[in-house]
């Protein structure tokens, strides 16, 4: 059995992922690290919160407070990371620093075999990939090396791609760089950024089981630039709506 923690900046994604983790026999989740931060590390929430909403604009700002709010006005819409913890019978622990000393002692303490993000708004450093004794992973929603960067799925529609994907790849230095060991893809039937997410997180979790398992999983040779794309901007998400695509 592989024990894990998962990282995590807590969402719709994050539920997906930890329903196909928890499911699998093989693999028991032994911690939760929950993202606090939002921009920049040590900056106030609400400041981030403005900064970001500045940077991205409205329409895409109530995206990103829809899939980060855990009740709506229906109910409920995913468990939170919280219950999560509760469910599993694991810790976890909330952070806007993951590679600060009390981070590695605390991943140390809870003798992973893999820490694997998704969905995770912080980057790990190589001295905390070389301090901690697990391999770092990583389920990233877009085809690399094609489509580096913050939100994938949406740069993707916005191009106009037929055809989406999720890689699962090791974590190194860079910036979604490291080794690619599995990949799938789907053709794009509903052109909503979160239903093409939610697809894209689940097959990135099964990726992930399948490697545990030791069994084969899909590679694709892609072809194509290795951009890097930051956070849309209000023209990008003119855009993106003025093609068809919808949150």
């Amino acid at each position: 059995m592989k024990r894990i923690v998962l990282c995590s900046a807590e969402s719709v994604y994050t539920d997906a992922v930890l329903q196909q983790l928890s499911a699998d026999p093989k693999v028991k989740i032994v911690g939760l690290v929950s993202s606090t931060r939002v921009l920049k590390k040590g900056e106030n929430t609400l400041a981030s919160k403005a900064r970001l909403l500045q940077r991205v604009g409205v329409g895409y700002g109530m995206y990103l407070l829809r899939i980060t709010t855990a009740v709506g006005p229906l109910g409920r819409v995913f468990q939170t990371m919280r219950r999560w913890a509760w469910h599993l019978e694991c810790v976890i622990v909330e952070t806007g620093d993951v590679n600060s000393a009390e981070m590695v002692d605390w991943l140390n303490a809870r003798e992973a075999d893999v820490i694997v993000c998704a969905h995770f708004n912080q980057i790990i450093s190589s001295n905390t990939i070389e301090a901690v004794k697990a391999e770092f992973l990583n389920i990233h929603p877009g085809h690399l090396p094609n489509y580096r960067g913050l939100d994938p799925m949406f740069f993707a529609l916005l191009r106009g791609e037929t055809e989406v994907g999720v890689t699962f790849h090791r974590i190194d230095a860079g910036i979604d760089t490291g080794d690619v060991l599995g990949q799938a893809s789907m053709e794009v039937q509903e052109r909503s950024l979160t239903d093409c997410n939610m697809e894209a997180f689940r097959r990135g979790s099964a990726l992930l089981c399948d490697y545990l398992a030791g069994r084969p999983t899909e590679r694709r040779d892609m072809a194509g630039s290795e951009s890097y794309d930051s956070w849309p901007t209000p023209a990008d998400v003119r855009m993106f709506i003025s093609k068809g695509n919808r949150f």
